[in-house]
């Protein structure tokens, strides 16, 4: 035990000298290769997922492992990095929308409050730029190029000030450096998922912090325009608002129903990676029609689609996997979990249809106030509600939602996700001699004839993190 103390502070002083040169060798994309130290200096196993990608393509020899269903899967880092790319290059390619509809359907939603917001150049002023360098972070991610915006914070006043003129003057001259454009991602797993399937992975993006400074300092403008436009049945990134209230009005919505022995019917709502789904060419029109400064737009649209007349390249990225990072893939849509702006921009985009909802479905109407609530959102996680005395009419209320939602869905380029009973699927009850009983006798589906699963008996959704029956 003497000996093994001895041991331990020369052990922790060897692995934090490892991580060091692992943080310097790098730069912006070191996560795996630190957890790989700390696994080995703890004598622990190499993790599960320093295995990234190892099962995407299936091989009659060679170096091998066995993937869930027993089949061999190739783990030589090469062919891991080039499927890892085609997977990533077909998941980011741009989906093709039908304007006019999309212009429709804006207009039919109806038009939002629209406050006038501040020019750019007040944006990104010397005081917005103190505020937002004051909340950069020790030890966060950096990007392709290296920079550390944390550095800047801790640096003399005269140097903040020099780069925020340099800055200022790149944002208003449209010389934006090319870097900003070049993304660097981690795949993360999502709990019950295969590992092969890429689709269902939340790519977690890293931006050079410069770009992330200027991101911060334009959010007050979205934020602005979001305020006017989003429904309150949207809870997500929200000021004052968080996931519980939803979990609690859906629970609430049963014990209403239960007290009156009335039915209660819940849909529940999953895009397929909605943040990296979104197609710009709507962005641009959604932040157009709900008053997003013409100028903010359009250096947020250099930094995604590039500019030609000055050399800009669009926006690319590059995967890390235990074998690297891939070659560049061009990124042809989404906005990047990652990016300060992302949840403001897709609150804008699905506030559509929400709005399209309440305009068409009745909902839950509670008694406490007697309005009616069609659906609650947490982000993109939606719950739609419908209830009443008669099933059949509150079945159809349902089926009407759930009908408007993937129409819009569909003109907006986004993609409902049914798998199994564990995403977009739907509930009801009602009370029969103080019993209550699942609904039976109806179905839903999607316009394109897709079947809605129904949860029965002791099924569970977890909705918000929250299960309910």
């Amino acid at each position: 035990e003497e000996m093994a103390g001895l041991r331990a502070p020369r052990c922790a002083d060897a692995m934090v000298e490892e991580m060091e040169k692992a943080v310097d060798s790098h730069m912006g994309s070191c996560q795996i290769e630190l957890f790989k130290i700390i696994r080995r200096h703890t004598g622990k196993a190499s993790a599960a997922g320093g295995k990234l990608a190892c099962v995407y393509k299936t091989t009659a020899d060679g170096e091998h492992v066995l993937d869930e269903r027993g089949e061999k899967v190739i783990v030589r880092g090469n062919g891991v990095l080039a499927e890892v790319e085609n997977q990533e290059r077909r998941i980011n390619s741009t989906r093709e929308i039908d304007t006019t509809a999309l212009t429709d359907l804006l207009e039919w939603v109806g038009k939002p409050e629209i406050t006038e917001g501040k020019p750019l150049k007040e944006l990104i002023g010397w005081t917005e730029f103190e505020r937002a360098l004051r909340k950069q972070k020790l030890g966060k991610g950096v990007g392709c190029d290296g920079f550390d915006a944390y550095l800047l914070r801790r640096a003399d006043i005269e140097v903040q000030r020099l780069y925020h003129t340099v800055l200022s003057e790149a944002v208003l001259g449209e010389t934006l450096p090319e870097e900003w454009n070049t993304w660097i991602a981690l795949l993360a797993m999502k709990p019950g998922e295969h590992p092969a399937d890429l689709g269902r992975r939340r790519d977690l993006w890293l931006q050079c912090h410069g770009s992330k400074l200027l991101m911060r300092m334009l959010l007050a403008d979205y934020n602005r325009a979001a305020e006017g436009w989003v429904p309150a049945s949207q809870a997500g990134f929200t000021t004052h608002r968080n996931a519980p209230e939803q979990s609690l009005v859906a629970r609430l919505a049963v014990e209403q129903a239960m007290l009156e022995r009335t039915c209660v019917l819940r849909g529940y709502i999953d895009y397929s990676c909605y943040f990296m789904s979104i197609v710009h060419a709507v962005q641009w029109e959604v932040e157009r029609s709900v008053g997003v400064r013409p100028e903010v737009t359009a250096v947020v649209r250099t930094l995604r689609e590039g500019l030609a007349e000055l050399d800009m390249p669009p926006l690319k990225g590059r995967f890390e996997t235990a074998h690297g990072l891939t070659d560049l893939v061009d990124i042809m849509q989404g906005l990047g979990q990652g990016c300060l702006l992302s949840p403001s921009r897709a609150n804008m985009t699905l506030a559509i249809a929400q709005r399209a909802v309440s305009r068409l479905c009745g909902g839950f109407t509670f008694r406490a106030d007697g309005r009616d609530v069609p659906q609650l959102y947490y982000a993109d996680d939606g719950a739609l509600l419908a209830g009443g005395g008669n099933v059949g009419e509150a079945t159809a209320t349902l089926q009407l939602a759930f009908e408007c939602t993937w129409l819009v869905s569909q003109i907006l380029g986004l993609k409902m996700s049914i798998k199994g009973k564990r995403k977009t699927a739907w509930c009801g009850t009602y009370w029969s001699g103080g019993l209550e009983l699942d609904i039976s006798g109806w179905e839903i589906r999607l316009p394109n004839g897709d079947l809605v699963p129904q949860l029965r008996a002791d099924e569970m959704n977890k909705y918000l993190g929250t299960e309910l029956a």
